[in-house]
């Protein structure tokens, strides 16, 4: 797992440095990714709603926020993968006409898709963090949580090296603007020069 922050970090921080077939990689692991994540989110959301449910008492309301805002954070990652997949898809078919305005205007709305769902599903895993920290500290069983917290952060900050890579495509694609002869194939990069300005965001 810290390689692959090491490699989130890496698209980054050096973006200028990555080649076409690089981010397809990006993008296959991340969909890899997402749905480990949903895994490992899920069993770990499970584990600390057993160590917050305490005997005999009654479900509190944020306890059952909680499992409903679970819920929807696992769609949202289910369909962070899917939309992901498409995105593939769309990039693979445009690659030979890359810097093309038609080309470049499906490939940002398919982005900002993108990163709009992972925003959110970022947001909703933000809160139900939140919520977590707060039952803990009601309960008075913080301490015996730290672990699970630790883990929980843990899963945030990949996701979020996720997107980040992910969405660091756009500056990349800003970077190549000026290459005329765009033939993304393994080993190749394309030529780099005067940056053309595209509205890539």
């Amino acid at each position: 797992m810290c390689r692959k922050l090491a490699l989130y970090y890496s698209f980054v921080s050096e973006t200028e440095k990555k080649t076409f077939d690089e981010y397809m990689e990006l993008f296959r692991r991340s969909v890899c990714m997402d749905i480990v994540l949903v895994v490992l989110y899920g069993v770990l959301a499970v584990v600390s709603m057993t160590s917050l449910k305490l005997p005999g008492n009654s479900e509190q309301p944020l306890q059952t926020l909680q499992k409903i805002l679970m819920c929807v954070v696992i769609v949202l990652w289910l369909v962070d993968a899917c939309l992901l997949t498409n995105f593939i898809k769309i990039v693979r078919s445009c690659q030979h006409t890359l810097m093309q305005p038609t080309a470049m205007q499906k490939m940002i709305l398919w982005k900002r898709i993108c990163a709009t769902n992972a925003g959110v599903g970022l947001a909703v895993y933000t809160v139900r963090l939140g919520i977590n920290l707060l039952l803990g500290a009601q309960h008075g069983i913080h301490q015996n949580m730290l672990i699970q917290f630790l883990m929980l952060g843990f899963v945030l900050a990949l996701k979020v090296m996720r997107v980040l890579a992910v969405n660091s495509f756009s500056k990349w694609l800003r970077l190549m603007g000026a290459s005329t002869q765009f033939l993304p194939t393994t080993g190749t990069q394309p030529t780099t020069g005067n940056a053309t300005s595209f509205n890539v965001a």
